[in-house]
């Protein structure tokens, strides 16, 4: 995902983050948390000390949004 991304979570993210239901990796279960609708994904590697273009970060990132744990804010600003 690019640097300026945004994302929020999804109603199966924020029951995610409350019960813990599925098997998520610990950077996984961080991006989520961090994912407010408010941070970009630049802020979210800069809390996480790493870089945007991290192959680790960036395969997580898109395998919460894969399995619809999170959506790029931009996107639901497309459709609204």
């Amino acid at each position: 995902m690019i640097a300026d991304t945004v994302l929020v979570k999804t109603v199966r993210g924020r029951e995610e983050v409350r019960v813990r239901a599925h098997t998520l990796t610990a950077l996984q279960r961080w991006l989520l948390i961090l994912a407010d609708g408010r941070r970009r994904v630049s802020d979210i590697a800069a809390l996480l000390d790493c870089g945007v273009e991290d192959p680790s970060l960036q395969e997580a990132l898109e395998c919460l949004h894969r399995d619809r744990y999170v959506d790029r804010l931009q996107d639901l600003e497309r459709v609204a």
